[in-house]
């Protein structure tokens, strides 16, 4: 009988990207620390939550909207070791704290210093995003991630020992043709060439580095404070892209291109890797992980929003896209979308505005925070099978005395067998074992630049 794998199995790496610079990964942090300590701004700031003990830092890119899930959020923080995670919450310039509609106690005591304009589809976005997370580092010593969400989404996994490896991000990709790939790489190359005058080998090493993902990932220390390092860069370069992407109908916003882009163009990024990550798998710093950290659904219909869900049981038709490009539609609910999520190796999810019905007093919010905290703690539907098969086994070789034949990668439940798992226990019949994450469907090149 074949021993049980040490550790979950991972797909071979992939090649090093031929911009990686493992010196400049290195020495990143230290540069960008140094520089923040100067930034006049950045000297006297009071004091927030956790800010000098966390480990892990959450940034709510919020406006006028609030933040819905508030509540919610600090229930997940409250599961973790004291101290341990902060949440900081950048709100968009000329939105008054005591106006929003949901969660002003909980914006008023994270609320960062920096304060930015931000529009959706616009470079100012990312500015803002940048701007938060230099103040981010600056306040936060020991921060060793930074994770990116909006104020719809939820938290699906506590951040438990292996989760997060040291000096790798992650991101979820957009799926798209390769030749619709080679021609938005040509596009930007004109551009940068063209409209920039920039040195054609510059341009060339920024035009191959183009990857496109959303912009709700989870960033490195490192990645972060390259990024910080490379903002007035990246606000003149995805200003020109953007540009090139919309000559060619793509409609792809800069959020959506611009932080991942920038970071392999500098030789910050070693390498690209598809995979659905489980605690005790292992990569090298600079890895970027294509892993889907933060899941989201799009409707049936050709629409550019993502599904905004309302209550737990209301089922939506939804687009699904595996991982070879196909597309299959499936009337899902809330509740089988996060059981599925987190079995999935998800982190996050949006898009969730509960809205309490008039009489309701708060039980929509109420169921979701249960199934919620199943999740937070081993109550996914892989998890309920794995604990299943282990007490079947030991049922067995306790009442014929020999071991039970099972295959190597049964003890671990890998992504395939999860994925599974999963949809059979949404009712589902019509996804395959070896399914993908579920992801969003590509978007339309005739489409205008998508509000999320």
């Amino acid at each position: 009988m074949p021993k049980p794998p040490k550790k979950p199995w991972q797909p071979k790496m992939a090649p090093d990207d031929r911009n990686w610079r493992k010196d400049k990964f290195s020495s990143v942090s230290a540069r960008a620390d140094a520089e923040l300590s100067q930034r006049r701004q950045l000297q006297q700031l009071r004091p927030l939550p956790d800010q000098d003990t966390a480990h892990f830092a959450m940034l709510m890119m919020l406006h006028g909207a609030g933040w819905p899930n508030a509540e919610l959020w600090e229930q997940w923080q409250q599961q973790h070791e004291p101290g341990e995670v902060t949440m900081m919450v950048h709100l968009k310039a000329g939105v008054d704290p005591a106006s929003v509609r949901t969660g002003r106690e909980a914006i008023a005591c994270r609320k960062l210093a920096t304060s930015v304009e931000a529009n959706w589809g616009d470079i100012s976005l990312v500015e803002a995003q940048l701007d938060s997370m230099g103040e981010l580092l600056r306040r936060c010593p020991h921060v060793t991630h930074i994770g990116l969400a909006s104020g719809h989404d939820l938290p699906l996994q506590l951040l438990r020992p292996g989760l997060l490896l040291p000096g790798v991000s992650m991101f979820g990709a957009y799926q798209f043709p390769e030749v619709e790939t080679r021609t938005l790489k040509v596009a930007a190359l004109d551009a940068l060439v063209d409209d920039l005058e920039m040195d054609l080998t510059e341009a060339q090493d920024w035009a191959q580095a183009l990857t496109f993902h959303h912009q709700w990932m989870v960033l490195a220390r490192e990645h972060a404070a390259a990024l910080v390092l490379l903002t007035k860069e990246i606000g003149v370069v995805g200003r020109a892209i953007h540009k090139a992407c919309n000559s060619v109908k793509a409609g792809m916003a800069p959020d959506e291109f611009i932080l991942l882009t920038a970071l392999r163009a500098h030789g910050y990024a070693r390498s690209v890797q598809r995979v659905e990550l489980k605690p005790g798998m292992r990569y090298p710093p600079g890895t970027l992980l294509n892993s889907y950290p933060t899941l989201v659904l799009f409707p049936a219909e050709s629409s550019p929003h993502p599904v905004l869900w309302t209550d737990m049981d209301s089922k939506t038709e939804c687009q699904v896209e595996r991982h070879t490009g196909q597309q299959y539609f499936k009337r899902m609910s809330l509740r089988e979308c996060l059981k599925v999520s987190v079995d999935r190796c998800a982190i996050f999810f949006r898009k969730v505005e509960m809205r309490e019905e008039k009489g309701d007093g708060g039980q929509q919010v109420q169921k979701l925070l249960e199934v919620l905290q199943q999740l937070w703690h081993g109550g996914s539907s892989a998890a309920r099978k794995g604990a299943k098969r282990k007490r079947g086994a030991s049922q067995q070789r306790s009442s014929k005395g020999f071991g039970t034949k099972r295959d190597a990668a049964g003890a671990t439940d890998s992504a395939a067998s999860s994925a599974a798992d999963s949809e059979t226990a949404a009712g589902s019949g019509d996804a395959e074992e070896g399914d993908e994450a579920e992801t969003p469907p590509r978007p339309q090149r005739k489409r205008a630049a998508r509000s999320r």
